[in-house]
């Protein structure tokens, strides 16, 4: 739904602790415009983008009706962010993350989750009970792989994943860091990098790996393609130490292939395994416990012929019921609309307590402007968000608005900005006039 986007230069430049919550906020507003006039029996938002109670408002704005709105917990971004490297220096951003889930946990007629573990942490945080999917229903069965008899004497150690520290790529290298170097092969991660407050994760991990002496490569982000020949064919052990994890694809796709894996209890995926496959011999860890996970893992590569052989026989016989498409059908149809009033986070403004028509920025009267409202900006990106969705939704007649920007830096983004509101709104860029 997301026709308009905008990078988040604009907001990272102006205010670089808070951009993000309030990136949001502008992506709340692009999705309702983007579906103005419209009616939905259901809207699902993903946790880690919490705008569900920003929808509530802009939904107001444009005309847009719901018939409920389902919550998928799927990873909240406060508690990425909270494990994240230099965490202590983002602890604003991490409280307006918070406020912004538990708004939208209050707007939600139905919040749902992958994992039993998922529920049991977030319960707290909802009133009524959280719906669990059983992902049998999600996942098709796993490929029944061949046992591969022809094992290395050492296998390859691999992390595979986003390399943000909540995945725990840094742990990986600590695990690593406390095994007998004869007892495995290479040593790798795979996964998409990123960077926070200007430093790169993969630099971090890398930085970390050279300070404990772990020969470590990084593989960048390889393709399904690629992890299926290097990571799953054979001769490899996947560690999976996620500080936090609503579930974990990664575990279940090395074990479809017969690949041993090291699985974080913190994961979603490891009591899912525990509960429904209790003979499946898979190696669990704590992230508060990595002399542990080190003890573990080298008793597995003591003897790992014996003990990848023998994982892969289980692989073999392991049960798993086909996929059913419709699952979510019917999680939406017991969702009982809640009886609310949306919160609107500060900076972005509240509705207009008027009927909101289907396309609020036209020309309501089809004559020229009888006024001109002039709105002077510069380097206020969200606070101009604001504006213009304040004075749409005052469904203005025979009206225009001309925003001067005063030399805004490109990267602020004004131009896409006043865009988004046309034909109701223009823009005139001048040189900063002091």
């Amino acid at each position: 739904m997301l026709r308009h986007t905008i990078d988040l230069a604009p907001f990272s430049n102006f205010e670089p602790v808070l951009y993000f919550p309030r990136w949001l906020q502008h992506q709340a507003l692009y999705i309702a415009a983007s579906v103005a006039g419209r009616h939905f029996d259901a809207v699902d938002v993903p946790s880690y983008v919490p705008v569900g109670s920003i929808l509530h408002c802009a939904f107001r704005l444009f005309g847009v009706t719901a018939d409920r709105i389902a919550i998928a917990l799927l990873g909240w971004l406060s508690v990425g962010i909270g494990n994240a490297y230099e965490a202590e220096q983002l602890e604003p951003t991490i409280a307006a993350l918070k406020s912004l889930e538990d708004a939208g946990l209050k707007a939600a007629d139905i919040v749902y989750t992958i994992s039993d573990l998922h529920r049991q942490e977030n319960e707290p945080r909802y009133e009524r009970r959280i719906q669990v999917i059983d992902m049998h229903e999600v996942l098709d069965p796993p490929v029944q792989p061949a046992v591969h008899a022809a094992l290395p004497d050492r296998p390859d150690l691999w992390f595979i994943g986003r390399l943000n520290r909540n995945k725990g790529p840094d742990l990986f290298v600590d695990i690593v860091a406390r095994l007998p170097r004869h007892l495995y092969g290479a040593c790798f991660v795979s996964g998409p990098d990123g960077e926070v407050l200007a430093s790169k994760w993969s630099d971090q991990v890398m930085r970390r790996a050279r300070l404990l002496g772990v020969d470590l490569k990084y593989e960048g982000a390889l393709d399904d393609e690629a992890l299926a020949v290097r990571t799953f064919s054979g001769g490899s052990i996947v560690i999976i130490p996620s500080r936090a994890d609503s579930f974990n694809y990664v575990a279940l796709e090395a074990i479809s292939r017969a690949t041993p894996i090291m699985l974080s209890e913190a994961a979603g995926a490891a009591e899912f395994l525990r509960a429904r496959y209790p003979d499946l011999p898979i190696m669990t860890m704590r992230p508060d416990d990595i002399d542990g996970a080190a003890k573990t893992l080298t008793c597995f590569l003591q003897d790992y012929k014996e003990n990848a052989l023998a994982f892969q026989c289980a692989i073999q016989s392991l049960p798993w019921p086909k996929p059913n498409s419709n699952f979510l059908l019917r999680l939406y149809e017991r969702a009982s609309p809640m009886p609310h009033e949306p919160t609107l986070p500060a900076p972005l403004v509240r509705p207009h307590p008027t009927p909101i028509m289907p396309t609020p920025y036209r020309n309501w009267d089809g004559d020229d402007p009888l006024l001109t409202i002039i709105v002077p900006t510069y380097r206020r990106p969200e606070w101009l968000i604001s504006c213009l969705a304040s004075l749409a939704a005052a469904r203005p007649r025979r009206t225009t608005v001309l925003v001067v920007d005063d030399g805004s830096p490109p990267e602020m983004g004004v131009p896409s900005i006043v865009a988004a509101y046309a034909p109701l709104a223009e823009v005139i860029s001048i040189a900063n006039g002091g």
